[in-house]
């Protein structure tokens, strides 16, 4: 009986060690795989809350890096749903720790779903709390992001032009990059074809530098979009085996859908136009897109291809988020 004491004893004492030690490894992995496969992140993220039992800290630990792994894979309602969890650790210390990471994500849901003012209150808040010039060049790029959605573009590009100044004095190529990006979308906005070349390939070289698996795919296919508009077949021929190969890596659709409806306009450029049952296709991939990238394949490629869309309407939800939580976040005080 003793001895048995003894090895239950153990059991109770060292194995919970154990366990949280795999449990932060995993998550540690989880967090490595955010920048060059956010797919494996959220496949690992699943894994780990089926298969291990995790603390509070642990809790908002994963609920972060799931909604930073949502994100860039469009999961939308999966990163509200993490937000939606998180908040219900507001008063605790590590909740309190990564204030700028949750309102800064929440931002950026609140924008991509047309709450335009919530959205604001959310970046503002995310600023405030920014622990150092790094994460508030995040936050101003998302406030940026938010200007150009109200269109607003003189304050976009003012922003992103001092995202641009302050990035490159801190070297960092990541924020450079998806300035750039992002400054490429105006000019195509503004129908500056060669401007928003000049941004693109900035981008992609810069994503290339830190190895970012998505900002390559993003940038490489925006880019592979403006070769079309330009005729420049050699470009064209020599960027996209990569860009697709990566893409299909991301398993992502919206991206597969862009790639499908880019492509279909070179192919028109090679005298191979679309037919009716590829016109049906592409008019039924355009579910998977933002109306960023809506916008872009209605007002570059439909005409072309003989596929009559309308532009979609910029997302503005005339009412309020309502969260009883998000009271909290307009009064920015945790």
């Amino acid at each position: 009986m003793v001895l048995r004491s003894i090895f239950f004893l153990i059991i109770v004492v060292c194995f919970p060690a154990v366990g949280n030690e795999s449990v932060a490894a995993r998550l540690k992995e989880a967090q490595d795989y955010l920048t060059v496969k956010p797919s494996h992140s959220f496949d690992l993220l699943q894994a780990i809350k089926s298969e291990l039992v995790l603390t509070e800290q642990q809790l908002i630990e994963w609920h972060i890096l799931h909604m930073r792994a949502s994100l860039p894979l469009s999961k939308l309602d999966n990163l509200i749903d993490s937000l939606d969890e998180l908040f219900k650790y507001q008063k605790h210390a590590y909740f309190q720790q990564n204030i700028t990471s949750i309102t800064s994500a929440l931002g950026i849901w609140l924008r991509l779903n047309g709450y335009i003012e919530d959205a604001r209150y959310s970046l503002n808040c995310a600023y405030q709390h920014a622990p150092n010039d790094k994460r508030k060049l995040l936050v101003i790029n998302s406030q940026a992001l938010l200007a150009r959605q109200a269109n607003d573009l003189d304050k976009a590009k003012s922003l992103y032009a001092s995202v641009i100044e302050k990035a490159r004095s801190l070297n960092d190529k990541n924020m450079l990059a998806n300035a750039h990006h992002n400054s490429g979308l105006i000019a195509l906005q503004e129908k500056n074809i060669p401007l928003a070349e000049q941004y693109f390939k900035g981008a992609l070289k810069l994503y290339q530098s830190i190895n970012k698996r998505v900002g390559k795919v993003r940038s490489g296919t925006i880019l592979l979009l403006i070769f079309v508009l330009q005729k420049d077949e050699l470009s064209y021929t020599r960027l996209y085996p990569t860009t697709k190969r990566l893409a299909s890596s991301l398993s992502s659709e919206a991206y597969m859908a862009l790639l499908q409806w880019i492509d279909a306009g070179y192919q028109d450029l090679l005298g191979n136009p679309p037919t009716i049952n590829q016109k049906q296709m592409l008019l039924a991939l355009l579910k998977h897109f933002n109306d960023g990238d809506r916008s872009l394949v209605v007002k570059y490629l439909a005409k072309p291809l003989q596929i009559s869309e309308e532009l979609p309407i910029p997302k503005v939800n005339n009412t309020r988020f309502n969260r009883t939580w998000f009271d909290a976040v307009k009064q920015c005080k945790f």
